[in-house]
């Protein structure tokens, strides 16, 4: 496996913003407390320290989410490097003009395979396309999320290589693969190809049969992709 963007940039802004605002509430809230206790009653100070917390409370949970996700993502490429050369990886791809955000593309042999990785656990349920965490409905579907990141993809690389619309960027695959030991997975005709950790290497050398892209093709397509992250980097 060629490895062309090792990715984490897009998981660490977003950590290092919810650290920085969790912070940030937490010490105006200690601020707000020391002089709410020099100014009204020592025992006063105490409301603003639970307000604080109360609203520090989702941002640590988002930056919990965000740290596990860039774990998630961490095992899924080096799983991925135990593919052989003929496969490109490029992680982390943030697409211009507001196309998206994806965490691995995978081109070669499987023609082209766009993977969201997820680290949820528990029991994760998808029938029909509708998406279950221990019995609770997902907010967000994650198919969905899946198969808008390979549109994206196929969307982009079409106009940057309209000559192979109909031949290598015929079909762009989208993957979900859940990364966490104690997550379990019951599918039944989900509206994505779904796979846990330890199956997603069989899964990428089943998928794109018939779809193979040529070396010189996928090395091309790749640096595409390799470049508008690296724009998106700059910009950001």
């Amino acid at each position: 496996m060629k490895v062309l963007r090792t990715g984490g940039g897009y998981l660490a802004e977003q950590a290092e913003r919810y650290e920085t605002r969790h912070l940030r509430i937490l010490v105006i809230g200690a601020v707000v407390a020391i002089m709410v206790a020099l100014a009204l009653h020592p025992a006063l100070g105490v409301i603003p320290v639970l307000i604080a917390a109360s609203r520090a409370r989702p941002v640590s949970r988002k930056l919990r989410r965000v740290q596990h996700g860039a774990q998630g993502e961490e095992e899924v490429t080096q799983l991925l490097s135990r593919l052989p050369d003929d496969y490109i990886l490029v992680n982390d791809v943030a697409l211009p003009r507001g196309l998206g955000n994806v965490d691995h593309v995978v081109l070669g042999p499987c023609g082209i395979v766009v993977i969201e990785t997820k680290r949820y656990q528990g029991h994760i349920v998808c029938r029909h396309g509708q998406w279950f965490q221990d019995g609770r409905p997902l907010p967000r579907s994650i198919g969905r999320q899946a198969n808008g990141g390979a549109a994206a993809i196929k969307r982009f690389l079409r106009e940057e290589h309209p000559q192979l619309a109909a031949t290598a960027l015929r079909w762009v695959h989208g993957l979900v693969v859940f990364t966490h030991p104690l997550c379990s997975l019951e599918v039944d005709r989900p509206d994505v190809t779904t796979v846990r950790y330890s199956e997603l290497l069989d899964a990428i050398r089943a998928t794109g049969t018939g779809d193979a892209l040529a070396p010189s093709v996928a090395r091309m397509l790749a640096h595409t992709l390799v470049r508008a992250a690296r724009v998106r980097d700059r910009c950001a």
